[in-house]
C-alpha cells in the first residue's frame, strides 16, 4: 500500500509540474548574460593627442551604454590597443569612468558597427584635462 501511495503521489507532483510550467513557463535561461562574443574582431587603440599609446586602459564596448556585457571589457596592451573577439552588429565604446585616467577627459561614447570576415579598427584619442 505504501508503494501505491508514493506512485500516485510522485505521479501528482509530476502533473503539477507540468501545469504549473505551463502556466509559469522558466525562464532563467533568457536572463542569462550570453555576452557579446563571436568570430568578428574589433581592434580599438587608444592614444594622447600626443599620439602616445596608452596601456592599461580599461575599454568598454556594449550593445547599449550601461554595464558591458561578457567579453566587452578589455585592457590596453602595451601599444595601446584593445582586442575585442564579437558577433557582427552596432555597440557603442566607452570606458570605465571609476578608473579612467584622471589626467584626461573623459569621452563621449562612440557609436560603432562591426562587420563580420573584417577587421574592424577604431582609434580613439584622448585629450588632456585643460
Amino acid at each position: 500500500m505504501n508503494k501505491i501511495k508514493l506512485s500516485v503521489l510522485l505521479i501528482i507532483f509530476v502533473f503539477l509540474g507540468y501545469i504549473l510550467g505551463n502556466f509559469f513557463p522558466f525562464q532563467a535561461n533568457k536572463n542569462l548574460d550570453e555576452g557579446i562574443g563571436g568570430e568578428a574582431i574589433l581592434e580599438i587603440t587608444i592614444m594622447t593627442e600626443k599620439q602616445q599609446l596608452l596601456s592599461g586602459i580599461e575599454v568598454n564596448v556594449a550593445e547599449k551604454i550601461g554595464p558591458p556585457s561578457l567579453g566587452g571589457v578589455v585592457l590596453t596592451n602595451d601599444k595601446g590597443v584593445a582586442v575585442f573577439n564579437i558577433k557582427p552588429g552596432s555597440y557603442y565604446v566607452f570606458f570605465n569612468s571609476s578608473n579612467f585616467p584622471t589626467n584626461l577627459d573623459y569621452p563621449e561614447p562612440r557609436a560603432i558597427n562591426i562587420e563580420e570576415e573584417k577587421l574592424n579598427k577604431e582609434t580613439i584619442i584622448l585629450f588632456d584635462k585643460l
